[in-house]
């Protein structure tokens, strides 16, 4: 049995779905299904890059035998040694017994402890001074500790310019067919769940994977081939997933809101957070209307206050500002006035105010405006 694809000329997916368990790690549900990935390097000397859970074991093995053609095995490199992906290791190795294994130290020791072998002769310490010749392909490999074990590393070949990245870039659901992003609409089959499976697995070592991040953006990369999910081959689909890791491992948001969090054990604070969000959305508050710049004070053993202060109206500046920009749109013929907090806008011609609002709203980012009676 077997199910391989070509991913280069020589490089194979032999991974597959997993179309039954409920949950991933038995904890996080899934919708639908997800993907256990490994590869096959088919050159003067044969790798495979990571294995798979044991769930689709005999298929795994089924596919290397298949591209392999009687010809031996020569490496396993191993980048993460987590259960889904080392749950075939032992069985590969058993069955290619030739073939080296190539890992980090601390994969290396892991294998031994997770199944009571040893096996050092055929041991290959991987560090970013290594380098695997395969015969036309020449692998590397780069530290990528805690993403999102201390154990990982990221394999790049290259030849072909593909970069192996653990479960960096993972995602959850299986594969409709084809194994490339490319072929499906990814921003809407598989983006939120790449984004569920960054937030539940790797979230928490956001500066580690902007270390990693940074060692990538050093390579050309064309291929990248996670341990979940479809491989991303579109240069646009590479920039896009790398900035989107940026964004989230420097916990950058993806859009403002005001978020209300509470405990309340009888009620009477939820109907003050119900309150204050019922008063929040009908003044229409954008947090760049939150002026957070107070710091947070101690009140009493592990417990902090931080006072948020809710802005109203134009500061002197910010009216400025607006005055400037409606002067030197000449062509409006509008005039600007500071009165206290507000910015009175005047013109002859209902059009040109409309212009003008929109002018604003380009020019003001800083903070939201809202604009009020505007009528010629």
């Amino acid at each position: 049995m077997h199910n391989e694809q070509q991913v280069t000329p020589h490089i194979y997916w032999v991974g597959g779905n997993d179309f039954n368990s409920p949950r991933f790690e038995n904890l996080i549900p899934l919708k639908s299904g997800v993907t256990y990935n490994s590869y096959f390097i088919d050159d003067e000397k044969t790798a495979v890059i990571d294995t798979t859970d044991t769930v689709i074991r005999d298929l795994f093995i089924g596919n290397v035998s298949h591209l392999l053609h009687g010809r031996k095995l020569d490496y396993i490199v191993v980048n993460h040694m987590e259960p889904d992906h080392s749950g075939s290791l032992l069985a590969l190795a058993m069955a290619y017994p030739e073939a080296k294994i190539v890992a980090s130290a601390q994969a290396l020791k892991m294998l031994g402890q997770y199944f009571q072998v040893s096996m050092p002769e055929r041991y290959i310490t991987s560090d970013e001074k290594l380098v695997i010749d395969l015969g036309m392909h020449k692998l590397r490999f780069l530290k990528a500790p805690m993403v999102h074990w201390p154990e990982v590393t990221f394999t790049y070949d290259e030849t072909e310019k593909v970069l192996f990245t653990a479960d960096g870039f993972g995602t959850f659901g299986i594969l409709n067919g084809s194994i490339f992003a490319d072929d499906v609409d990814y921003k809407e089959e598989y983006l939120g769940e790449c984004r569920k499976y960054y937030a539940n697995i790797v979230a928490r070592f956001g500066p580690q994977v902007l270390s990693a991040l940074k060692k990538v953006d050093a390579l050309d990369v064309r291929y990248i081939c996670s341990l979940h999910g479809p491989v991303i081959r579109r240069k646009e689909d590479i920039d896009f997933l790398i900035g989107e890791y940026k964004k989230w491992a420097s916990w950058t948001p993806d859009y403002q809101s005001v978020n209300i969090f509470i405990a309340s054990a009888y009620g009477n604070t939820a109907m003050a957070a119900e309150v204050l969000a019922a008063k929040l959305a009908k003044r229409g508050i954008d947090v760049r209307f939150l002026d957070e710049t107070k710091a947070p004070e101690k009140i009493g053993g592990d417990c902090l206050k931080q006072t948020i202060v809710v802005k109203e109206g134009v500061t002197k500046e910010l009216g400025k500002t607006i005055q400037g920009i409606i002067k030197n749109a000449k062509a409006l013929k509008l005039t600007a006035a500071i009165q206290g907090d507000i910015v009175r806008v005047s013109g002859a011609k209902r059009d040109a105010l409309q212009e003008a609002i929109a002018l604003l709203k380009t020019e003001v980012k800083e903070v939201p405006l809202n604009f009020t009676n505007f009528r010629a």
